[in-house]
């Protein structure tokens, strides 16, 4: 993606100095345990030293992408991006994490490996390569952030239970993958290993749904579930099918994050649950099915649990 397809608005700016800050903040202590690692003996084959040197100059690209795109770029009004456009912006911002980015990072992590300075004039194509990705990548996560995005509807329990998930990716599911990474690097030729790459994969997807759950969380507007004279999320449903010879479906509202159409939980976000939403026992709903039908439901009890 060229340069000037990363746009900076006012809010985006905020979000990059911010992150930027953070950043430098963050150096020196990286900074230090690369030092502290480095007097250690044989520190050209010491698995910290070049693990912590590869983080700072990670960290050094991203802090040179951020100034050097902050630098670039004139700020504009505020840009609203339409579906198709946010959705295009999502896909080459995943194509860049996922697959110019590692590979880039990873002639990096090889050339640091071998004991080569960065500055070694075959080495710098890389390094700018590094710089601008961050740059591209900094400016795209910015502007998505100040898209204006829908609420999303959880309850206690989901918000819980997601936090719970978010939690045991970052720790556990990141230090397995890593490790796996670890080991499948010692088997050589990196183009050629499919257990680096299958690991590689996965790591992609790992973090996808790692901002998927963050996604939510942020937008996330809790409600307790309680009892009340309509339907809402957290209500158990008896329907008639009053098109259909009088048969019998029992549903639970749920939020979208807990449905499960297959044990009877529907979205409140589904056809069902926005026609049954705020309706009362004994009210008849026509809901038009995915497929085109209408069919009519006479509400027969409502209960919370």
């Amino acid at each position: 993606m060229p340069k000037d397809e990363v746009i900076l608005t006012a809010e985006s700016k905020k979000k990059l100095e911010e992150e930027l800050h953070r950043l430098r903040i963050v150096r020196p202590r990286v900074e230090k345990a690369t030092q502290k690692a480095r007097s250690s003996r044989a520190s050209s084959k010491n698995s910290e030293y070049q693990k912590e040197r590869h983080q700072l100059a990670l960290i050094d690209a991203k802090i040179a992408g951020i100034e050097a795109l902050l630098k670039s770029k004139q700020v504009e009004d505020e840009v609203v991006l339409t579906p198709e456009g946010k959705k295009k912006l999502e896909e080459e911002l995943l194509r860049l994490r996922t697959v110019e980015l590692p590979k880039v990072e990873e002639t990096i992590r090889q050339a640091l490996e071998r004991g080569d300075p960065l500055e070694n004039p075959e080495h710098q194509q890389a390094w700018q390569q590094l710089v601008s990705l961050n740059a591209q990548i900094a400016g795209m996560e910015a502007l998505l952030k100040t898209q204006v995005k829908d609420e999303v509807i959880l309850t206690v329990e989901s918000k819980k239970q997601l936090e719970e998930e978010l939690h045991r990716l970052r720790t556990v599911e990141r230090a397995r993958i890593a490790e796996t990474i670890r080991k499948a690097r010692a088997y050589g030729d990196l183009s050629e290993n499919f257990e680096y790459q299958a690991a590689r994969r996965e790591q992609a997807i790992l973090n996808g749904r790692i901002a998927e759950i963050e996604a939510i969380l942020e937008r996330a507007k809790v409600i307790e579930v309680e009892q009340k004279g309509w339907i809402d999320v957290g209500a158990k449903v008896t329907l008639i099918n009053a098109s259909d010879k009088g048969q019998r479906f029992e549903y639970v509202i749920v939020d979208a994050n807990s449905a499960d159409p297959l044990q009877g939980r529907i979205s409140h976000n589904s056809p069902i649950g926005q026609a049954l939403l705020k309706r009362k026992q004994g009210e008849q709903v026509e809901v038009r099915l995915p497929n085109g039908r209408t069919v009519v439901y006479m509400i027969e009890e409502i209960s919370y649990s």
